[in-house]
């Protein structure tokens, strides 16, 4: 049974373009827009604050604390 009267190679063939749409879509726009994670720690760190270490294991923070002395 077809849907709209459509066959199943066209059913198929409009799904894959749609998803590759979606997908180059998606893949295009992390390329464009700026990490707003990225942003916010720059903006932090450029009026010198701290970043806040509050449930990270030590040896993470003396790992990080080791590399930033460098």
């Amino acid at each position: 049974m077809s849907t709209l009267g459509l066959s199943l190679r066209e059913r198929v063939c409009s799904r894959i373009l749609f998803y590759v749409l979606v997908f180059s879509t998606m893949a295009m726009l992390n390329r464009i827009l700026p990490d707003p994670h990225a942003a916010e720690a720059a903006k932090w760190e450029a009026l010198g604050v701290a970043k806040p270490y509050l449930g990270v294991p030590y040896e993470q923070v003396e790992r990080e604390l080791f590399r930033m002395s460098r």
